[in-house]
């Protein structure tokens, strides 16, 4: 299974992240439990599913290092809860200098212009994925 993603990393031209790179191992270590090793059809059912749960993500990875689109994204900010340890999404929404719709690049190198954290760039970053992910379904 694991050569299946990095076959299809590969195929898409894609460097392997650490984060599939732990999904996979993770799916692996399941698979070669004793008990995991009897094929049954409820078995096959679950591994089918993270296979599918894994190329989506793979795909959202893809989408996200290729997306040139503009996009509303302080308006998808607005509509989806965002985790509250951190205040970046409110003051992403609030900064008057961000445009409310630009290409990703655009709106990191704002970020980096206006003298955002590494951190704060991270964060975007992974709401955008998740912008990406939520628009694919």
């Amino acid at each position: 299974m694991k050569q299946r993603f990095e076959d299809l990393a590969e195929e898409q031209g894609l460097a392997k992240s650490t984060l599939f790179d732990e999904a996979i191992s993770d799916v692996v270590r399941k698979f070669e439990h004793p008990e995991a090793n009897a094929v049954t059809p409820a078995r096959i059912a679950a591994l089918e599913a993270e296979v599918h749960k894994l190329q989506q993500r793979l795909n959202i990875e893809e989408r996200f290092h290729t997306d040139t689109e503009v996009r509303h994204f302080k308006s998808w900010l607005r509509q989806h809860p965002q985790p509250q340890d951190s205040d970046f999404a409110h003051r992403f929404i609030a900064d008057t200098r961000l445009p409310q719709h630009a290409s990703r690049a655009m709106y990191e190198a704002k970020l980096r212009t206006y003298n955002y954290s590494t951190e704060d760039i991270h964060l975007f970053e992974e709401m955008w994925k998740n912008m990406l992910f939520s628009q694919a379904q």
